[in-house]
């Protein structure tokens, strides 16, 4: 797998102002993946969270916040963050996904 930098989600809003705490030591910025099944960011020193609304501008009834697995370390963040905070977003819940 060849490191590739990704543009932030549009929308997506930053949850620290500086670094997220404990990663002062890490790089300045976070190092993404690209595999035929997945996109993978680790080391994310500026976390984000990337709202997915239901279209129509209707108030969801739900909220749910996705949150990919691997904390600091590897962040599978199409199979377990995106696609799945789409597919809620299309189906009337508000499902922010975080990085």
């Amino acid at each position: 797998m060849t490191p590739i930098a990704m543009p932030a989600q549009p929308g997506a809003l930053s949850l620290y102002p500086g670094l997220a705490p404990g990663s002062e030591s890490a790089t300045q910025v976070a190092q993404w993946e690209k595999t035929p099944q997945d996109q993978i960011a680790r080391n994310v020193p500026h976390p984000t969270i990337t709202p997915f609304l239901p279209a129509g501008g209707k108030a969801p009834g739900a909220a749910v916040v996705v949150a990919p697995g691997g904390g600091f370390m590897v962040l599978s963040m199409d199979k377990e963050g995106y696609r799945v905070a789409q597919w809620l977003a299309d189906h009337g819940i508000a499902a922010p996904a975080d990085q």
